[in-house]
């Protein structure tokens, strides 16, 4: 009931206060996070890294957000046309009655969910950490991982994992293959950045490639695999342990 009055006050001028009905538990920073479908998470103060299984839904119960500058109305209707039909916009009590409030309220969401970092031990080396940061069977199968590598400055690495993947650089400056590339802070929408790139098929083919730091802060990588990218699924004992 508190959630359909929430809701209909969506749109008329003042907040909604939708977030006052959620949760909040602390996260520990550098744990990763496999985040499940049909769960509103709100804004954080947390720089986070989300990786999607199949598309980003857009559900925003919220109606106003960064103080009230920002509409949300854009982004709540950019729904799938199957998933909420235009005909049913607005009709909140369609929406609540589909709505799975109780995985929204559940006081063990984070303990079921979050990955401790686990260290992957055949990407690690001198002077290389290597950990997976999301990891598991994610919605009952090997949907997404990521691997997060860091070099000490002036360590290098030659990095061949199964499958191809792409990166963001997160820290530091260096080189993967002949790409250079270098963290970013305060970037402008339109221009173009050398942090993010892929690491082909062509180049696992050939060996895979040579990852190098070269400046004097930690490079640190981490790399988005797609479903099914490993023989053996990453951290899957981990998973049960951790939870």
């Amino acid at each position: 009931d508190d959630f359909l009055e929430c809701m209909k006050r969506w749109g008329e001028g003042e907040y909604n206060g939708v977030r006052y009905l959620s949760p909040h538990t602390m996260m520990h920073l550098d744990d990763g996070f496999v985040m499940p479908n049909g769960v509103l998470h709100s804004p954080t103060d947390l720089c986070t890294h989300e990786l999607h299984v199949t598309m980003d839904e857009h559900f925003l119960a919220e109606d106003r957000t960064l103080d009230g500058r920002i509409g949300a109305a854009d982004a709540f209707y950019a729904c799938r046309e199957e998933d909420y039909p235009k005909d049913r916009h607005e009709d909140w009590e369609c929406l609540v009655d589909t709505f799975d409030f109780e995985a929204n309220q559940d006081p063990d969401f984070v303990k079921k969910n979050s990955r401790p970092a686990i260290i992957a031990d055949e990407f690690a080396g001198d002077g290389v950490d290597a950990k997976w940061i999301v990891y598991g069977d994610v919605l009952g199968d090997q949907k997404c991982s990521i691997l997060r590598l860091t070099l000490a400055p002036g360590a290098k690495t030659n990095f061949c994992p199964e499958s191809p993947a792409l990166f963001h650089t997160n820290g530091g400056r260096g080189r993967v293959g002949r790409l250079e590339v270098r963290y970013h802070q305060n970037m402008k929408l339109g221009e173009l950045y050398p942090e993010i790139g892929f690491l082909t098929q062509a180049a696992l083919d050939r060996g895979g490639v040579e990852i190098e730091n070269t400046g004097t802060e930690p490079l640190v990588l981490t790399f988005d695999f797609p479903q099914q990218a490993h023989s053996q699924t990453p951290g899957v004992a981990a998973t049960s342990d951790a939870l």
